[in-house]
């Protein structure tokens, strides 16, 4: 086992703490879940929203994504959110630093250095690691790969994370966090190329993030 993987407080597989509770499960993505933050005040808004009428957040949602498009001039993330799946509440790298309007353009597909610089923009404690490059005491193995749907022109990513165990983990937009059976992340994205036929995924990064560092995550929501 890599010694970096016995420091005090390194992230383990909690399926429970990301799962059970819809609305942190509903307000939270990979990149909350690479960086291993809960955030109480999304899933609080998560399920005010929820209980709200169906027309009450159809108009909400209308109100949110003028604001969205408005503000990133424009990207997609700005549509394709489901109204009853928490709209806008997930945080997105570079809104924290105010870099995502500028590294992000509609119908443009994501790039492996403009992503990057949002996560450091964001929070500059995390470190870029080698693909063979031992992980540092005090810090764990995240992993980014960006994606682009050529059926939507959209550009995505996905962050997996490393847990204590030394297997990989993922939580997928707003469904549940779990294990990844492949013991790599470069054999995961193999894997996972096969499921992306209309589109492509490029060739991931490594990250180290700080264990006990606070982590700067934001999203688009604006209050109703």
């Amino acid at each position: 086992m890599e010694k970096h993987l016995s420091y005090p407080g390194h992230p383990k597989f909690e399926p429970q703490k990301w799962n059970k509770n819809k609305y942190i499960k509903h307000s939270h993505n990979c990149y909350t879940y690479a960086l291993n933050t809960i955030i109480k005040k999304n899933a609080k808004t998560c399920k005010k929203y929820s209980n709200l009428s169906r027309k009450r957040r159809r108009t909400i949602k209308k109100r949110q994504q003028k604001k969205c498009r408005k503000k990133l001039d424009t990207w997609e993330w700005c549509d394709y959110h489901r109204p009853d799946k928490c709209f806008l509440l997930r945080p997105q790298p570079g809104i924290h630093s105010k870099t995502i309007k500028k590294y992000n353009k509609k119908n443009h597909k994501s790039n492996m250095d403009k992503l990057s610089r949002m996560i450091l923009r964001d929070n500059p404690g995390i470190k870029k690691l080698k693909k063979n490059q031992k992980c540092p005491m005090g810090y764990y193995r995240i992993y980014l790969m960006p994606t682009f749907h050529a059926k939507y022109r959209r550009g995505d990513y996905h962050f997996i994370r490393q847990d204590r165990s030394g297997r990989w983990s993922e939580k997928w937009g707003d469904g549940a966090a779990k294990k990844i059976k492949e013991k790599t992340p470069e054999k995961y994205l193999k894997n996972l190329k096969k499921l992306f036929s209309s589109g492509s995924i490029f060739e991931g990064r490594y990250f180290a993030v700080p264990i006990k560092e606070k982590r700067n995550l934001k999203n688009l929501w604006k209050n109703f």
